[in-house]
């Protein structure tokens, strides 16, 4: 897949997207990861920046794949896709982290617990330097 995004035939991306469970995310990400300095993934959070950026990003076929890539070069020029896809994480991921606080009910009532304001502490095996 080393040939640039303009020499692929339309007929093959519509062909990959018929495929059962292959949407344009996936089939995005997987042309990303085998050669990233051709091709942008289209998933999530790379959407949410290019909305924010004012870029609709929701090509229905290999053409309009093709339009919105020059869309993005032209909106960002110089910035390489891997670069694009770090900013876009960069830019839509916050500091503020959540965390699942496993406790059995059998053992513990923990809505109780924190309904009263009781708990103040919690012991935890994994991530204590994240948390």
């Amino acid at each position: 897949m080393e040939q640039p995004p303009e020499a692929v035939s339309p007929d093959l991306f519509a062909r990959a997207r018929a495929v059962h469970q292959v949407g344009l995310a996936s089939l995005t990400m997987g042309l990303f990861w085998m050669c990233p300095d051709h091709y942008l993934a289209i998933d999530s959070r790379n959407r949410t920046f290019l909305k924010r950026h004012g870029i609709e990003a929701d090509p229905t076929d290999w053409p309009s794949y093709l339009s919105l890539l020059q869309q993005v070069k032209t909106k960002f020029p110089g910035l390489s896709w891997p670069a694009l896809s770090q900013r876009a994480y960069q830019e839509t991921s916050s500091d503020l982290r959540y965390w699942l606080f496993q406790a059995s009910p059998a053992y513990f009532d923990l809505v109780g617990a924190l309904k009263a304001g009781a708990l103040h502490t919690w012991q935890v095996n994994q991530h204590r330097k994240e948390i």
